[in-house]
């Protein structure tokens, strides 16, 4: 899986602008402008800025194959930058290229006000002690999907970890939890808070410990009906939690009188969900958890549901609102199912113009 590392951070100095060379550290860019150009040689032209508001073009050729998701308005941290610089009139000049190398980690939205939530569900940490898997899955560690994705949380400088349950599998030991609150205490005194809801696998080794972990922090880190509040200058956003149930969910009462507090409520499960659709209005799932009831109570909207418990990742949105749903899927590949799914986290940016939602593969 893939290791995230330290970035360079801040603006370009135009001394440090190779002539005709790679950048011999990482950037940190935001996309302002994109053009798809219709020659053949170029897959997308960007005029990127730093910091300090300066601009470069950045140009995409086809030959590189290069498979990002550009979007206006979001940074990315760019590695493997090739850049070009001559003089002309006394002028000098800058141009930037991609090479067929050149990595580029999406860090979402920019803004001035913002609350960014690192995502993530399903670890399975104890998961290499079960005795019936798939034999493709024996090198798959829970351990190692978790702690990948708390490296990317402190990367991309987020203001929560939110775990929609199953952090542990029914196989985990003793030994694997500590590790895992062990990590989970390194992430605390960094600063990023972590919460959680509680899954089918999730069992009383593991809930032990984070209830150890819990006690020495002196923060309820488990998601409960009640508002767990984040916020960024004037942006207040509220947290909610509901454990796995084989139930219904429509005689659950989450606290009400929210929305006068909280602009943006956030509801975290660990269900199959349903009505689920997708962009055509298709049910992603036949059967499931109807989460209607949940989300109008008393006045208090939720504004979007985020479950973990299935093991493929997806967007959607709850069928008759304008609720977006996302199915976390899990951070290592634990099922035949996913075989070939690419375990990933997410990065849920919440803003006063909505909520931005960007996939962040965890192996490469």
């Amino acid at each position: 899986m893939a290791q995230y590392t330290e970035w360079q951070m801040g603006a370009l100095d135009p001394d440090a602008i190779p002539e005709n060379d790679r950048f011999e550290t990482p950037l940190t860019l935001r996309v302002v402008a994109l053009d798809h150009p219709d020659d053949g040689r170029r897959d997308a032209e960007l005029t990127v800025a730093d910091t300090d508001g300066n601009t470069l073009t950045l140009s995409i050729w086809t030959t590189h194959e290069v498979d990002v998701d550009w979007r206006v308005g979001h940074r990315y941290r760019l590695k493997n930058v090739r850049a070009k610089q001559w003089t002309s009139n006394g002028e000098t000049h800058s141009l930037l290229s991609s090479t067929r190398n050149l990595t580029a980690t999406d860090l979402g939205a920019t803004t001035d006000s913002a609350v960014h939530l690192l995502v993530i569900g399903d670890t399975h940490i104890g998961y290499r002690h079960r005795e019936a898997k798939p034999a493709w899955a024996h090198d798959s560690d829970g351990r190692a999907g978790f702690t990948n994705a708390l490296s990317l949380a402190r990367n991309l400088d987020v203001d929560a970890v939110v775990h929609a349950g199953d952090i542990f599998d029914h196989g985990v030991t003793q030994a694997d939890a500590l590790e895992a609150t062990q990590a989970l205490a390194d992430l605390h005194a960094d600063g990023i808070p972590f919460h959680y809801v509680v899954g089918n696998h999730d069992t009383k080794t593991g809930l032990a410990e984070l209830d150890a972990f819990t006690t020495k922090t002196d923060v309820d880190h488990h998601l409960h009906r009640a508002p767990v509040p984040l916020s960024s200058d004037d942006l207040d956003v509220a947290l909610y939690g509901i454990d796995h149930t084989n139930g219904r969910l429509d005689d659950v009462d989450l606290e009400a009188t929210v929305s006068s507090y909280f602009g943006t409520n956030v509801l975290v499960l660990h269900q199959t969900p349903s009505p689920i659709v997708d962009d055509d209005g298709d049910l992603l799932y036949s059967d499931g958890v109807d989460v209607r009831p949940l989300l109008d109570i008393d006045g208090a909207s939720i504004n979007l549901v985020v479950t973990g418990h299935l093991h493929v990742p997806a967007q959607g949105m709850v069928r008759g609102t304008d609720v977006p749903a996302l199915i976390t899927g899990p951070t290592i590949p634990i099922s035949t199912l996913d075989r070939n799914t690419t375990p990933c986290a997410w990065l849920v940016t919440v803003t006063d113009d909505g909520i931005d939602i960007t996939r962040y593969p965890l192996n490469e």
